[in-house]
């Protein structure tokens, strides 16, 4: 039987001591290196552990540990495709099987999983969905609005990642006047509408020199202010760069949302949105939703499914799922791989680290050693982190010590006083 990968890229940098920059270099210059060592050590780790072990670890779903209130009892079904799996399942709203829905997490809860398809309103919505691992905390802090309506590319939208509090629009203000130069804002703007942000020039001349006006509301009301490579607009969230160039008084800009496409990144939260072929409205929004609960739910890249039993679920209901394989032999991995990386990336091993770092990978194959053995060794690696049983198959070694069969003759002899 082949077992399944222990670690992934994300599993090693979460349990190594090796810079993410040194192994985002390693791996971005060595494509498939990894993965191959990683195999090898894995190997080597299993090949020294079967004669006391039932091996290779994690081949069967691990159980969950469930929280909150009067939680069904939920289980997982399948043979996981990792064995850093640490999977979170997270009602998100309660309900029977069916009506809850949950999302869930491969990495202990650091990224999300929700549905795919986002709930919508307005009129005749074209139906966006988002793909990847979110790193909010609930699938409806995810918001998008439609800002200007028309169809795909054409039509202008904003997003939030926090329920509407604060929105990303395009970093570009739309320009108008002679030969504008180019102004730009950065940060999450704190206004429900793009175009209520309005800056015009009031004073012409070069960066610094140059005098402008702001408004929060559309031209309603201004502030005034000097221009400069970065002024913070207060009570709004974002700052306005203005680049060097020659600036005219009829210079105006005004805020904008982001161009609709087939595939659009949301920085710094995992995912992405996809606006499928339609015409859209400026009053279509769109929110991040939970997955509905059934009987069997596949957990899309982890070998696994997720069986909710009949029940009621509350909204705090947590289920946890210690990692496949046991935290111990991941570190003992985690520890070698650190080592090999920096054989492949190339070090100075005079350096204190880099000595410790070969201290340590001779550390985890001492302990390796002892865990397989026998006879003399202490260690006893659970099933699961969760140490409810043993992974023991053979406590003793596997060899005869079977005694002649004439041995009893000899020992009668012995005993009597004579010689055999």
């Amino acid at each position: 039987m082949t077992p399944a990968p222990n670690l992934d890229q994300a599993g090693f940098s979460i349990r190594t001591v090796m810079p993410s920059s040194d192994f985002a270099q390693l791996t971005a210059t060595q494509p498939g290196w990894f993965e191959a060592k990683e195999k090898a050590v894995r190997e080597l780790i299993y090949g020294r552990l079967a004669k006391r072990y039932a091996t290779p670890f994690g081949t069967v779903a691990p159980p969950l540990v469930a929280s909150g209130t009067s939680p069904p009892p939920v289980t997982l079904s399948g043979a996981p495709s990792l064995g850093c799996l640490a999977l979170v399942l997270a009602i998100l709203s309660g309900g029977v099987v069916g009506g809850a829905t949950f999302q869930w997490s491969s990495d202990g809860g650091n990224t999300w999983t929700f549905g795919s398809a986002l709930a919508s309103s307005g009129t005749s919505p074209p139906a966006v969905t988002a793909s990847g691992r979110s790193t909010l905390a609930a699938p409806s802090s995810l918001s998008v609005q439609v800002t200007a309506g028309g169809t795909l590319g054409n039509a202008l939208f904003q997003w939030s990642a926090d329920s509407g509090n604060s929105w990303n629009l395009n970093p570009v203000l739309a320009a108008s006047g002679t030969t504008p130069p180019a102004v730009t804002i950065a940060g999450a703007s704190s206004l429900a509408v793009p175009n209520d942000l309005q800056v015009q020039i009031t004073g012409a001349g070069a960066l610094g020199t140059a005098t402008f006006r702001w408004s929060l509301n559309a031209g309603t009301t201004w502030s005034s202010g000097l221009t400069a490579a970065a002024v913070p607009l207060p009570g709004t969230g974002v700052t306005v760069t203005f680049p060097p160039g020659i600036y005219a008084t009829n210079n105006a800009y005004v805020g904008q949302g982001l161009p609709t496409a087939s595939n659009v990144t949301l920085a710094a939260t995992g995912l992405s949105l996809q606006f499928p072929a339609g015409t859209y409205s400026t009053n279509n929004v769109y929110t991040g939703q939970g997955l509905a609960t059934a009987s069997s739910v596949a957990l899309p890249g982890t070998g696994l499914a997720a069986l909710f039993p009949a029940g009621t679920y509350a909204g705090d209901n947590v289920f946890s799922a210690p990692t496949p394989v046991p935290e111990a032999v991941l570190a003992w991995e985690a520890t070698i791989l650190t080592y090999e990386c920096y054989r492949k990336r190339g070090t100075d091993w005079t350096l204190p680290n880099m000595v410790q770092t070969k201290e340590d990978r001779d550390q985890a194959l001492a302990e390796i050693k002892e865990a397989a053995d026998s006879k003399d060794g202490l260690w006893d690696l659970p099933l699961n982190d969760l140490g409810t049983s043993s992974a023991i198959v053979e406590a003793s070694p596997l060899g005869c010590s079977q005694q002649s069969p004439y041995e009893w003759i000899d020992c009668q002899a012995q005993a009597l006083g004579g010689t055999s």
